[in-house]
């Protein structure tokens, strides 16, 4: 029996600095309407976090052969739409994980190859397997988690790994 994975597309907008100690900017995440999975329809739905204080943390990123990672943290101000498909509500902390491969998105012709990947992250509407600990501190100081970039941008990984992966969209890290 071949397990089959469902998924639906959702757009991600991140821009995030840090001056004087602070973080500012915003996260924002839409699931576009008409879609499906596991023949439920997924309806338009939309967090976002903007706003002084809202970003509470960007870790530094780290890199490992090119290969950039953060983790972002922020406060959700506002939800709208079929929102039970986010797994988020307002006032809510959402944690993403994010993985820059350093290669323009139709560089990485498959995800078998050593040393290449396509960009991945991690976050809303996904619930983390695994959560790095101690990633971010709260403004008081307690540990947040930060979900492990595991899912490639833009496609389904398939199963078995045998297909060339083509990635949608980009993620850009700067140091």
């Amino acid at each position: 029996m071949q397990v089959v994975d469902e998924f639906f597309w959702v757009n991600i907008a991140v821009n995030v600095h840090q001056k004087d100690g602070a973080f500012f900017g915003s996260l924002n995440e839409t699931i576009p309407e008409h879609q499906s999975c596991f023949n439920k329809p997924v309806g338009q739905s939309h967090f976002s976090s903007e706003g002084p204080g809202q970003v509470i943390c960007m870790t530094p990123p780290m890199s490992a052969g090119g290969i950039l990672t953060t983790y972002v943290a922020a406060r959700v101000t506002k939800t709208d739409g079929q929102v039970d498909f986010l797994n988020v509500t307002k006032d809510q902390f959402v944690h993403f994980g994010f993985l820059d491969s350093g290669s323009p998105p139709g560089q990485n012709t498959t995800y078998a190859t050593p040393g290449k990947t396509t960009d991945k992250l991690n976050g809303p509407p996904v619930f983390p397997s695994e959560v790095l600990p101690d990633a971010c501190t709260e403004t008081n100081g307690d540990p947040i988690g930060a979900p492990t970039p595991s899912f490639n941008l833009g496609t389904n990984d398939p199963t078995p790994v045998t297909e060339p992966i083509k990635q949608y969209g980009n993620i850009n890290i700067h140091l």
